[in-house]
């Protein structure tokens, strides 16, 4: 298994089994027995897992029990398999180098993981940095909207009281026109008075004149 061999521990590797008293009479009806030997042991086994044994496989067939050619078979499948992989199997130091790239594999594992976490991280930061500034954005603007609202509640209630001010300023003035026209309007009546009063004061002593004239006469 490459899982918990690593990476060497696919090269040395044979698929051994033994259903082949069961596939026998299969094989005597079939001229290509390595052919259906890998199908049925393809249906048997994971064909992954033998793709990963280089398609090496043997099968055992134990009704022949005092058949040697099945072991000299297998030890021949063994020194060839040994061969292809420079004449040596399975050592502790395979078995060292394997434990290397599996910690190796791990290692990339975490690195990756702990790059997309930082990743992640980064690009967090950068949406919260963005949505700060768009709230302080915001901010700004609701405090530049309400400070342009008070300006122009200020501004129109000085236009208001303005505008109070010119109206009481014409009243005054309208009243101060009016107070004028009165006095001027009673000076007439004054001087009308006095000459009434005048002309009454001649008639009077005219007419006391008269009445002196007569009384002498008599």
């Amino acid at each position: 298994r490459e899982d918990l061999c690593g990476g060497v521990g696919q090269n040395p590797s044979c698929s051994v089994s033994k259903p082949g008293e069961k596939l026998q009479e299969t094989f005597d009806l079939c001229k290509c027995k390595q052919r259906l030997l890998y199908q049925i042991l393809t249906l048997i086994f994971s064909g992954e897992f033998i793709s990963q044994c280089g398609n090496r496989y043997h099968v055992f067939d134990n009704r022949k029990k005092n058949d040697r050619t099945q072991v000299r078979e297998l030890m021949k499948k063994i020194d060839n398999m040994m061969k292809e992989n420079g004449g040596g199997c399975y050592t502790n130091d395979m078995l060292l180098q394997a434990e290397i790239d599996i910690k190796k594999d791990i290692k990339r594992i975490m690195e990756a993981g702990q790059d997309k976490i930082r990743r992640e991280r980064d690009a967090l930061e950068r949406r919260s940095e963005r949505d700060k500034k768009k709230i302080d954005k915001l901010t700004e603007k609701k405090r530049q909207l309400q400070k342009q609202q008070l300006e122009d509640e200020l501004s129109t209630l000085k236009r208001s009281i303005k505008a109070d001010i010119e109206r009481i300023s014409d009243l005054q003035q309208q009243l101060e026109k009016k107070r004028e026209e009165i006095e001027k309007h009673q000076q007439e009546i004054n001087k009308r008075q006095q000459e009434i009063n005048k002309q009454i004061n001649k008639i009077k002593e005219s007419t006391q004149i008269g009445e002196d004239t007569t009384g002498v006469n008599k």
